[in-house]
């Protein structure tokens, strides 16, 4: 009989423990690293040490927390947001959905003040549905939202009217401001709101006054009756249109808001950059004078030293 040999099976080596394990209880144990500097460990080690010199150069602190661990804390130029265009927005209640989804746009466009009000053509059952979110507790989180994507502070103030005839007679001049341009967005032909509303930007930029607060008015779905639409005229509001498109009410919202928005932007940008060039001329005459004050002065100096060194003479 030949003999067979049997082969012995080659057992894998095991793979390397890793750092945390299990134990039995289920929990996650911590396991030492070998004290023997790796390649790996060096690197580790080397980039380590070149974050710590970053943050130093940066401007950081290193903080020890209670389970022995650090925390990084790195102190950066803050971003300052612009300052909010003065915008007041009047907005007949349209669908509770959609109002819900324009709460974080309007907040985010930094709008001053939100109105919303009741309109012939406005359903009753919107005002009863939590889903337009009119109650403070579930509108903040919408707004606090829009301000954080925008880099606002300050959040919209906003006020509920149920009634349409008593905040137009009663209301209406003591919400909004007094000097201000108030714009009807209505179907029609009518003059478009970017020409008026440049047109009035470049009469303030002329006269060097600050841009004055903008009043958009936006109606239903449906639109506005004609008895709104003359209540509304008789407190100041000029009939705006925002192009042939027949648009929803929160296309209508966006585009009012953005295009008024541009424009107030502009003209503060335009009278800042005027003041910064008048104070930089200012500085320069009255450098000018401090030289020529200063020039006088030695002058006179070296005239009564020359005097008193010829009566010593």
């Amino acid at each position: 009989k030949k003999s067979v040999k049997k082969e012995k099976k080659q057992i894998p080596p095991p793979p390397p423990r890793p750092p945390f394990s299990s134990n039995r209880s289920g929990h996650i144990v911590e396991r030492s690293l070998p004290t023997t500097k790796t390649p790996v460990k060096k690197m580790l080690n080397q980039k380590r040490k070149n974050q710590t010199n970053d943050a130093k150069k940066r401007g950081s602190k290193k903080k020890k927390t209670n389970d022995g661990r650090f925390l990084n804390l790195k102190f950066g130029q803050l971003y300052l947001a612009p300052e909010k265009p003065p915008i007041h927005l009047i907005l007949a209640h349209p669908r509770p959905r959609v109002l819900a989804k324009l709460w974080p746009i309007l907040s985010q466009l930094a709008v001053t003040q939100v109105i919303i009000l009741n309109a012939a053509r406005t359903e009753k059952q919107y005002w009863y549905s939590d889903r337009s979110c009119l109650k403070e507790k579930l509108r903040i989180p919408l707004l606090a939202e829009g301000l954080q994507q925008g880099g606002h502070t300050c959040m919209p103030i906003v006020h509920v009217q149920r009634y349409f005839k008593p905040f137009i007679n009663e209301k209406l001049d003591h919400l909004l401001p007094e000097n201000s341009y108030r714009l009807l967005c209505d179907l029609g032909r009518h003059p478009s709101v970017r020409d008026i509303v440049k047109q009035q930007c470049d009469d303030d930029g002329i006269n060097g006054k600050q841009p004055r607060p903008v009043v958009i008015a936006i109606g239903p779905e449906g639109g506005w009756t004609q008895y709104e639409v003359e209540s509304l005229k008789s407190k100041g509001f000029t009939s705006v249109s925002l192009g042939p498109i027949i648009m929803r009410v929160d296309v209508a919202c966006i585009a009012a808001v953005t295009i008024v928005a541009e424009h107030l932007y502009h003209l503060k940008k335009k009278n800042s950059d005027k003041e910064s060039k008048i104070a930089i001329e200012n500085e320069e005459e009255s450098k000018v004078i401090d030289d020529a004050v200063s020039t006088t002065v030695t002058m006179g100096r070296g005239l009564e030293s020359a005097a008193t060194d010829k009566r010593n003479s």
